[in-house]
């Protein structure tokens, strides 16, 4: 992958359209044109390929300026100390960190024949470090956050983790409310944010406090997400993969199909 390029490897809809949001503010159209600085690759896995988990996957590459890549990819626990001061630009970090390496858990359990909701919000990071501060940033403005680990290190079924994965959360529905208050409006995945607002509209009691209706409710947004998506993902990763088509997004967000040949043949002319 060329230097300044941010890019994504995903199977998920809703994470391509989230990243896309962000992403092609920093894509560096002038040098690059607007079929190459921000583009999308159908991929499809041959069969007996074990590399790779899922089969079908989309991959972004977006061209960005050099001074943009150095800061959007530092990870030092500085940048947290830069918006630490700032309830806006600490509530966006922690929105893109939420859309990326969280979510919004929603569960429903039944205790003597009652059914009850409970709901979690994490992050889930291997650097500790950063999440640490990201606790003590909220702490100044009274969200307090938990911070365990999430996994060790060791094999496991699938692979071998090389480090421990820790995990900033909380279960505490007034703390949830209260942060919701303010990341929601710098969410950009769907699905997490379909998830925050109907928790926090349930605990601030704007929605039905029937459960059972609750619940129903909240199953019909995982049969949307997790199974209807998902299968229009693998339907429009199929397509573009066999027309040998990719996906070019302009400045203003509009997405474009276009011949992959003509991606190789800018590429080339560059």
């Amino acid at each position: 992958m060329p230097y300044n390029t941010l890019a994504l490897e995903t199977s998920r809809l809703d994470t391509l359209l989230a990243f896309l949001a962000v992403a092609i503010s920093f894509a560096d159209y002038s040098k690059h044109g607007l079929l190459r600085a921000a583009r999308v690759y159908p991929y499809v896995r041959r069969e007996g390929d074990t590399k790779s988990l899922q089969r079908y996957k989309w991959h972004a590459f977006i061209y960005v300026v050099p001074e943009v890549y150095d800061e959007v990819t530092e990870v030092d626990t500085i940048i947290v100390d830069e918006y630490a001061d700032d309830i806006d630009l600490l509530a966006a970090f922690t929105a893109g960190l939420i859309d990326s390496d969280g979510t919004i858990v929603m569960s429903f359990k039944r205790r003597r024949g009652k059914m009850y909701f409970e709901t979690e919000l994490e992050i889930v990071n291997a650097n500790k470090d950063l999440l640490t501060r990201i606790q003590q940033a909220w702490a100044d403005y009274g969200i307090v956050l938990g911070l365990h680990v999430h996994s060790k290190i060791g094999k496991t079924k699938r692979f071998k983790r090389l480090r421990p994965v820790w995990r900033l959360r909380t279960c505490s529905q007034d703390t949830i409310s209260k942060m919701l208050e303010y990341i929601l409006p710098y969410m950009y995945n769907i699905k997490r944010i379909a998830r925050a607002t109907l928790t926090k509209r349930y605990i601030n009691g704007k929605v039905t406090k029937n459960t059972e209706i609750f619940r129903r409710v909240h199953e019909r947004l995982i049969e949307y997400y997790d199974h209807v998506l998902k299968e229009k993902s693998i339907q429009l990763i199929q397509k573009l993969y066999w027309n040998d088509e990719i996906l070019a997004i302009e400045p203003n967000g509009t997405i474009k199909v276009t011949p992959r040949a003509l991606s190789w043949l800018i590429n080339n002319n560059h």
